[in-house]
């Protein structure tokens, strides 16, 4: 029973060195909620986006597409026509995103060009931190008509489990049984 005990010993440790491994290796796709409250005009933004979990990280700044894997809005209760309206990831041209020391998300903003719009005729502009304007039309002259602004408190983690995580799930389960077991065998 002594030789079982210490291979368990040793199976448990090894598992969870390579979790820990795979961990570090192998960042997964974090997807965020949006809630935006209105500012200037009338409406609400609800949304989503999904990064690399690896930006969570204190001191992690994105700039750039290539950093946002997906995104979503929908903007409600607009009082322009149409009166509500849906940008996705295609509709962006840019994308910032900061932590700070703490890793506690800063800042998180979207951005459309000049003379590009949505397929309603909206764009959007990240014009500060976590504050997003919505105009009615694309060029430099087009109307604000609302802008939201979120607070980075309460951009929320939808849970996922990637295959990393379900790894790790596996292997801590291992590890408890493993440790009943061990228990188990000590009493007796």
């Amino acid at each position: 029973m002594r030789e079982f005990l210490k291979a368990a010993g040793r199976l448990g440790g090894a598992v969870a060195a390579v979790t820990a491994l795979a961990g570090v290796a192998a960042a997964a796709p974090v997807t965020l909620n949006l809630n935006y409250t209105t500012t200037i005009g009338t409406g609400t933004a609800v949304g989503t986006f999904t990064i690399d979990d690896s930006l969570l990280a204190p001191n992690s700044s994105a700039s750039g597409l290539t950093d946002l894997i997906a995104f979503n809005l929908t903007i409600t209760g607009l009082s322009s026509s149409p009166s509500s309206t849906t940008f996705t990831l295609a509709d962006l041209d840019d994308f910032s995103f900061k932590t700070d020391g703490s890793g506690v998300i800063t800042d998180a903003n979207f951005f459309m060009n000049v003379g590009e719009t949505n397929a309603d005729g909206y764009r959007i502009n990240g014009t500060e931190p976590n504050e997003l304007s919505l105009y009615d039309g694309g060029s430099s002259t087009s109307p604000m008509i609302a802008q939201f602004e979120a607070d980075p408190s309460q951009v929320g983690i939808v849970p996922t489990l990637s295959l990393v995580g379900l790894a790790a799930l596996a292997a801590l389960v291992a590890i408890a049984a493993l440790l009943v077991l061990r228990r188990g065998a000590l009493a007796a």
